[in-house]
């Protein structure tokens, strides 16, 4: 999945950027996917780095297990 070449972000960095300078100073913003609207995503600004703790759960592999490839099957893709 990718972005036509003639995709243009100005709109959405200029969104971006008025939500950053926002005197109510937001540590992100959460949207909807553009593949699969139902599903929120986010995105965080740099300044919310210092309220975030990494925390060690093992690797991508031991929480998706077989459930990968049922979400490569949702999304229409495959793993070569």
């Amino acid at each position: 999945m990718s972005l036509p070449p003639d995709t243009s972000y100005a709109t959405s960095q200029s969104w971006s950027q008025a939500f950053y300078e926002h005197p109510e100073n937001a540590d992100g913003i959460l949207y909807p996917s553009r593949h699969d609207p139902q599903q929120v995503l986010a995105a965080l600004f740099d300044r919310s780095q210092s309220l975030l703790t990494v925390k060690r759960h093992g690797t991508l592999r031991d929480h998706l297990g077989n459930s990968f490839f049922g979400l490569l099957d949702h999304y229409g893709m495959a793993l070569l």
